[in-house]
């Protein structure tokens, strides 16, 4: 696979919900905050966005997935019209390229169709998923934060 680390790049658009009268009028944003990469570092922008910035996103493997080659979903076979238009639509945007070989990791296409009728295109990345690095984290609300300080007022302050 020609990787160098546990970590690799991959550009991944997991959703598709644009219509095809749109595509004319999307404006690529793809290096747009590299332009200003001097603004960043003047605001001492930490080093891991600036590393982002710069480089794009690493998704952080534990391992490196195996090959595997998936077929899409039945439904993206059933709504093959707009599939297909959803692909082209997506090429042309440069959202996403051909290739001349197929990749190692090839993950399903699935379309959705919400109670509206409109269709979404869906990338299918549970293969991949397994070996990404998963750090858990609470996000807590101002509620809960308020009452955490004020319990720690009335003891006295934080416990060590």
């Amino acid at each position: 696979m020609g990787v160098d680390s546990s970590r690799a790049q991959f550009s991944i658009l997991d959703s598709y919900e644009i219509d095809s009268t749109q595509v004319k009028s999307v404006t690529s944003v793809r290096g747009r905050l590299a332009k200003y990469i001097s603004e960043w570092e003047g605001i001492n922008a930490p080093g891991f966005i600036l590393e982002v910035i710069r480089e794009g996103y690493k998704i952080p493997f534990v391992s490196l997935p195996p090959p595997k080659h998936s077929d899409n979903n039945l439904s993206a076979i059933k709504e093959k019209d707009s599939f297909s238009e959803a692909v082209l639509n997506l090429l042309k945007m440069n959202c996403i390229e051909e290739l001349d070989e197929a990749p190692d990791i090839v993950n399903p296409l699935s379309v959705s169709t919400q109670s509206s009728g409109k269709k979404r295109l869906i990338l299918d990345l549970r293969h991949v998923n397994l070996y990404v690095y998963k750090q858990n984290f609470k996000c807590e609300d101002l509620k809960v934060t308020v009452c955490s300080e004020h319990s720690h007022s009335h003891s006295g302050g934080l416990s060590q």
